[in-house]
């Protein structure tokens, strides 16, 4: 929103420890079918968390767990050219 990462969600192919920089602004909380998942805070905006192989995590900042919708943004017509790259 507005340039700003909202969350993220992460699926764990290995079922290792998985370490993260997610870019999110605030304290970084971590939820997993809906209950909160341990979130360890390392250095420079680095957190890592174990999981289970399979698992998976949504990270989010503030108070309340946002709802994970990825939703199109609409085209400028102004900038589209469906005939080829538009020149300046």
């Amino acid at each position: 929103t507005a340039g700003r990462t909202q969350w993220v969600r992460i699926k764990s192919l290995a079922g290792e420890i998985c370490r993260i920089k997610p870019g999110l602004a605030g304290e970084v909380h971590a939820v997993s079918r809906g209950k909160a998942k341990s979130l360890k805070a390392l250095e420079n905006g680095v957190y890592a968390l174990e999981l289970a192989k399979g698992d998976e995590v949504l990270l989010y900042s503030g108070a309340t767990v946002p709802r994970p919708v990825i939703t199109p943004i609409p085209a400028n017509p102004d900038a589209c050219n469906p005939w080829g790259v538009k020149k300046p």
